[in-house]
C-alpha cells in the first residue's frame, strides 16, 4: 500500500510537470486533451454499460494484434532515432501523418473495452489485492490516450 500511494504521487508529479511545460509551449492543450480524454471515457463506459459493443474473444485477439503492430512502429522508430534514421512523416501535417494518429488514437479509444471487460470478467473473483491490476491497465490505457 505504500508504495502504490508513492507511485501515485510520482506519477502525478511527472504528468503536471509534463503538462505544465506543454502548457508553457502550446497554451490551453492539455486542458483540451484532458477533456477530449474524458469525454471519450464515458462515451466508451456509456457504449459498455449499454452492450452497445461487446468484447468477444475474436475482437480481443484482433485487437491485442493491432496494438502489437502500433507498439512496435514506434518502438522502431525510437531505437532507429537513436542512429540518426527519422521518419518525421508519422509526426508530420501530412495525410499520412494525420490517418496514422487517427487510427492509433481509434484503437486507444477501443481499448478502453479491454480494460471494461476485464474489470467485469473478473469482479469478484479474483483476490482483493489484485484489483491493482486492472486500474494499472486502465490508467496505461488513459494516458496512453
Amino acid at each position: 500500500m505504500p508504495l502504490t500511494l508513492i507511485y501515485a504521487i510520482a506519477k502525478g508529479l511527472f504528468v503536471v510537470g509534463f503538462s505544465a511545460y506543454i502548457h508553457q509551449r502550446f497554451p490551453y492543450l492539455p486542458f483540451q486533451a484532458v477533456i477530449i480524454t474524458l469525454i471519450t471515457f464515458f462515451v466508451m463506459l456509456l457504449l459498455c454499460m449499454a452492450r452497445i459493443i461487446k468484447v468477444t474473444k475474436k475482437f480481443r485477439s484482433v485487437f491485442v494484434t493491432v496494438i502489437s503492430v502500433i507498439f512496435l512502429v514506434y518502438i522502431t522508430l525510437f531505437i532507429l532515432n537513436f542512429f540518426g534514421i527519422h521518419f518525421s512523416f508519422l509526426w508530420d501535417s501530412s495525410w499520412i501523418a494525420i490517418a496514422f494518429n487517427v487510427a492509433v488514437s481509434i484503437f486507444a479509444s477501443l481499448s478502453l473495452f479491454l480494460d471494461f471487460d476485464f474489470m467485469v470478467r473478473y469482479i469478484g473473483r479474483t483476490k482483493k489485492n489484485y484489483e491493482w491490476f486492472a486500474t494499472w491497465g486502465l490508467l496505461v490505457t488513459i494516458i496512453w490516450l
